[in-house]
């Protein structure tokens, strides 16, 4: 993932391939990572929710349950190296923020 290189461009929104980038994405840091690592991974909310959906092995973004994250949110999730989720300790957290760069 590391040899490419982001063009400047946003991706169409298109629900097959966004949850489908998002699986992807979720094996190849799984592969590259052991059980045992940490792991900080820095992305678009759009991008994140979808990649929190695919390690909590839910549905893709247009079907629920349903979350929002914020811009400039953090989110913290424990996954095991066979892809699932097994604690998720906070998700849209903001307090870091000062209020006037807080972004619903």
């Amino acid at each position: 993932m590391a040899s490419r290189v982001w063009d400047g461009g946003a991706e169409a929104w298109e629900e097959g391939r966004f949850a489908g980038r998002a699986d992807r994405v979720l094996g190849q840091l799984l592969a590259s990572h052991g059980d045992h690592e940490t792991l900080a991974l820095v992305t678009h909310h759009d991008f994140a929710g979808a990649l929190i959906r695919a390690a909590l092995q839910w549905p893709g973004t247009g079907q629920g349950p349903n979350f929002r994250l914020a811009h400039l949110s953090t989110s913290l999730l424990e996954v095991h190296a066979d892809g699932r989720a097994s604690t998720v300790h906070w998700l849209n957290r903001v307090d870091h923020l000062p209020p006037t760069l807080f972004m619903p």
